[in-house]
């Protein structure tokens, strides 16, 4: 509860300097989106992160990984419920590959591992918290976009502070304790200005440009980029299964992002907020 509490102050104490202006100016604009606001932080920054966390407490760390791949799949079926978007053959191959590509890197290319991988109750908990995380990818699609994105996201993570605080008191009061020396407090920061700031916003500013089952998309190179930095900062030796995933994950991004110079661009989504009056009166849908 104190990581999940203090990532989102960190990230909103370094904000605050810069989105400050934009919060005052869009304040009236935050009370109208207020219901829409509260589910997003909610749903992606609060239970999520107490979902996760907890969750992280009683199971491997390969199961975590393993059920942090299916978010592009979980927000493709929220998008196909919510949003009504559908994927084309194209997209879907691309699917497939990144996920072979990250069932590789992480099963260190023994597929049979999969088979006698237990899981437990409480990985239905990382799950869960999986889910919250799709939604919240989902839910961002309905900020409008001209609302400064800084601002927005300080507003989400006010609200986050404030939902978390309790879990706070309740995990103090129950006697656990933070132990705070020179790496944690640098490790403190680090998740705060770089997972829980930049990394938020620019996801958020991600699924304003390309939607959420395209952003979510890149979610699969969380794997990748692990194994890159083991390699580089952990001297961990990278093998051949490394790079049979890595190929699998980049194509199935190109695949699934890449314009066709013979289809034209992948259709947009139909975006709630994107209706346009013309000149004669009448209002249509920017796509």
């Amino acid at each position: 509860m104190m990581l999940a509490f203090a990532r989102h102050f960190v990230a909103l104490l370094f904000l605050l300097p810069v989105g400050w202006a934009a919060m005052k100016r869009d304040m009236s604009r935050y009370w109208e989106l207020r219901w829409q606001l509260l589910k997003v932080s909610l749903a992606g920054m609060v239970a999520f992160n107490l979902l996760a966390y907890s969750g992280l407490h009683a199971t491997t760390a390969s199961n975590a990984q393993l059920l942090n791949s299916t978010i592009p799949v979980l927000i493709v079926l929220l998008g196909a419920v919510f949003l009504r978007q559908r994927l084309s053959v194209r997209q879907m191959c691309g699917l497939f590959l990144s996920c072979a590509g990250v069932l590789t890197i992480i099963l260190q290319g023994e597929f049979a591992r999969l088979l006698t991988r237990q899981f437990s109750q409480v990985d239905l908990m990382v799950l869960a918290a999986m889910l919250c995380f799709a939604l919240f990818s989902i839910l961002l699609r309905y900020l409008p976009a001209d609302t400064d994105r800084i601002g927005l996201l300080a507003a989400q993570l006010a609200v986050a502070v404030v939902a978390l605080l309790p879990f706070l008191v309740l995990e103090y009061r129950g006697g656990a304790r933070a132990t705070w020396n020179a790496a944690a407090i640098a490790a403190m920061l680090y998740v705060g200005v770089a997972a829980s700031l930049l990394a938020n916003l620019l996801y958020m500013l991600g699924v304003a440009r390309v939607g959420p089952v395209r952003a979510g998309m890149f979610i699969h190179l969380v794997p990748l980029y692990g194994a890159l930095l083991s390699g580089v900062l952990l001297d961990e030796h990278l093998g051949a299964y490394h790079a049979v995933g890595m190929a699998a994950i980049l194509s199935g991004l190109v695949c699934s992002t890449v314009v066709d110079a013979r289809l034209g661009p992948w259709p947009r989504t139909r975006r709630p907020d994107a209706a346009v009056t013309l000149a004669d009166g009448k209002t249509t849908e920017a796509v």
